[in-house]
């Protein structure tokens, strides 16, 4: 078996407070015991990381790709394999890949197609249009490709990259049978995001309001597809017959929405938005809620599931959650189901008497029990032997 280098494009992995950065950190202390891996991050020259774990490479952005291949050229050896957070199509990965593709596995978080049209669109918008432009043949086309015929470098590119590497891993089932639909024999694994079995701490007996429910949402910074727009949108309807509500929200959020939950919040539904949490501080943090808040509005990223690190963290110490989406950890062991509340993926209002209803009835177990059941979905070491076999399958 030959060396693991797992390759990230920019400046998240040398971030310690980031998900991509806690993700494979996750990843490094599952698999560092039983093969010879790497973390690699390309990013602006001047760039470090706190972690000696990661390896910085500089990469001027227009020189990136001349500095991969060079990377590659210096330093792998033939049972070698090179996972690759997917940076979209293009016709540089796909050089990359045509030269490199056998020792290459794609990792893919998103649906790259939905996001790539999201990011050209909001390109187009933020460019100022003139006389000069409108008049340019190249400007039309562009505007077309944008606007009608959904045209952009990944429906160009895609199909071609992933014909060229050794396989693919995908974080959802969702996404794994989109990309199927992209090339049809591209060899797919399914890894949703986990978190390492030495997170899995014990944790007290929740001290939690034995009268009010509270919830807890974690965010971290604000995107569109969170939902707390469907939240502003719900809380009204909430008449707190059956208990009074607090949500505390940890993150950043644009002004405007700061100031809409600031309106909307009342007596029986009190909304408090707390600084963005780290990590380590998680465990006593969560165990004062009776339940966690996941992505409510996924479906405009039109997407139907997911797997976030959010949830993960909710689910190590046990605790039941409301989620607008279909769970990958829950298709992968639907017992699971019992403990997290799933509600329309869309922008109706939230039952919120149903939400209190089902945390009612989450008293039955403790979070310890539903501690051990989530350990068996949301570990990497669960999943280790068949994701090695995976990556160095001939």
């Amino acid at each position: 078996m030959g060396r693991l280098f797992i390759v990230h494009i920019g400046h998240y992995l040398i971030q310690p407070q980031s998900g991509v950065y806690q993700k494979y950190m996750a990843i490094y202390n599952s698999l560092k015991p039983i093969i010879d891996l790497h973390l690699i991050a390309f990013t602006h020259p001047g760039h470090c990381s706190p972690d000696p774990r990661v390896q910085v490479i500089p990469s001027p952005p227009n020189l990136k790709w001349k500095v991969i291949d060079e990377w590659m050229e210096k330093n792998l050896l033939s049972d070698d394999v090179v996972w690759l957070r997917y940076p979209f199509a293009s016709p540089s990965l796909f050089q990359l890949t045509q030269k490199w593709g056998a020792q290459m596995v794609l990792e893919h978080n998103t649906n790259e197609i939905t996001e790539a049209l999201f990011l050209q669109r909001n390109a187009w918008k933020s460019n100022s249009i003139s006389f000069k432009k409108i008049l340019s043949r190249s400007w039309w086309i562009y505007t077309w490709n944008t606007w009608v015929a959904n045209r952009t470098d990944e429906t160009r590119w895609a199909k071609a990259c992933l014909q060229n590497v050794k396989g693919g891993i995908s974080v959802t089932f969702e996404l794994e049978k989109k990309l199927h639909s992209i090339y049809s024999q591209y060899s797919t694994f399914v890894l949703p995001n986990c978190v390492p079995l030495s997170s899995l701490v014990d944790v007290k007996n929740p001290v939690v309001d034995e009268v009010n429910l509270k919830m807890i949402m974690l965010i971290g910074s604000y995107d569109y597809w969170q939902g707390i727009e469907r939240i502003i949108k719900s809380v009204e309807s909430y008449k707190g017959d059956s208990k009074v509500i607090q949500l505390d929200i940890y993150g950043t959020l644009p002004d405007n929405l700061v100031k809409k939950l600031q309106k909307v919040s009342s007596q029986s539904f009190q909304i408090f938005l707390l600084p963005a949490i780290q990590s380590s501080d998680l465990g006593d943090t969560l165990n004062r809620y009776h339940l966690g808040i996941g992505t409510l509005s996924l479906h405009r990223k039109k997407m139907q599931e997911a797997c976030p690190l959010k949830v993960r963290d909710y689910w190590r110490v046990g605790l039941p959650c409301l989620l607008g989406y279909t769970d990958t950890g829950i298709l992968q062991n639907p017992a699971l189901a019992d403990w997290n509340l799933i509600i329309a993926n869309d922008d109706s209002e939230i039952p919120w008497e149903k939400v209190v209803q089902f945390s009612e009835r989450q008293k039955m177990f403790s979070n310890a029990i539903r501690r051990q059941v989530y350990q068996e979905s949301i570990t990497y070491e669960s999943k280790v032997k068949e994701l090695i076999t995976f990556l160095f399958k001939k």
